[in-house]
């Protein structure tokens, strides 16, 4: 939507010592006897309402976007990544006491519970329902968060094959952010004459070492209805891909498995 700004000038003010006083004047001659002649040089004008913008493409790429938004900006989809205002269901509203948490809300506190739970080895249900507790007191969880946590789902987590080696490892980072520096074209080749680099931030659910390497997982509240393993697998394959990439980056070190965790399914699906 291009917005114009018409000025009634002078041909004194028009007529000044510049550079472009000679194209200014004929143009200003042109116009005067518009009603009277048939060929008119209005060239100039043309020039001038014809011209775009040779940078077009790096005016359409924002400085900064989050990993979430890079497969928008690889399919060209810029304007949801230029005003990314969330629609009224998703602002957080305080919840009616007689209204229950909904599957996808009971998912997020769980997986709140489990970024924030104090780490230990052989953790139980009794062990997390008392650090639950510390968390409502401590005004962490409300005490209708509290009720819906599900212990049970966590307690799996943790005594699953992946968890039980994450607890056994003694360097576990958890919601760990992160801000790494891409080149257009290593996002789009569409992007290739650009060089003005983005920054991508995102953070990372969970990561831990063992030896010398990094086991990556990230938390997922999807649901399977309607969906398969492979669906899920498909929708963020490529999100973890830039995880795994920008922990690579900034530990120098490798990430020999990468998994999503379906929270709703107590499913690990491994991403190669």
């Amino acid at each position: 939507n291009s917005k114009w700004k018409i000025n009634i000038v002078n041909y004194e003010d028009i007529n000044k010592k510049d550079e472009n006083v000679s194209n200014r004047k004929n143009m200003y001659h042109n116009i005067l006897k518009l009603k009277n002649e048939k060929d008119i040089d209005l060239s100039y004008v043309d020039d001038l309402l014809s011209w775009k913008y040779p940078y077009d493409n790096i005016r359409e790429i924002p400085p900064k976007v989050s990993v979430t938004e890079l497969n928008k900006l690889r399919t060209k989809k810029y304007d949801n990544n230029k005003y990314n205002i969330p629609n009224i269901s998703e602002i957080p509203t305080f919840k009616n006491k007689d209204v229950k948490f909904s599957g996808k809300e009971i998912g997020t506190i769980t997986h709140f519970v489990m970024q924030i739970l104090k780490l230990k080895k052989g953790i139980d249900e009794k062990y997390i329902k008392d650090e639950v507790n510390k968390m409502i007191i401590n005004k962490q969880l409300t005490e209708d968060e509290g009720k819906a946590v599900d212990y049970k789902k966590i307690n799996r987590f943790y005594n699953s094959n992946i968890g039980k080696r994450m607890l056994s490892s003694n360097d576990v980072y958890r919601e760990e952010p992160f801000i790494v520096k891409k080149k257009p074209f290593e996002i789009s080749s569409d992007f290739f004459e650009n060089n003005e680099s983005i920054l991508v931030q995102g953070i990372i659910d969970c990561y831990f070492y063992e030896k010398d390497e990094l086991v990556l997982i990230d938390y997922k509240t999807d649901s399977l209805f309607n969906k398969t393993s492979k669906d899920i697998l498909n929708s963020y394959k490529e999100q973890i891909y830039e995880y795994r990439l920008a922990l690579e980056t900034l530990t120098e070190k490798k990430v020999k498995e990468s998994y999503i965790y379906l929270l709703s399914a107590d499913e690990f699906i491994k991403v190669d």
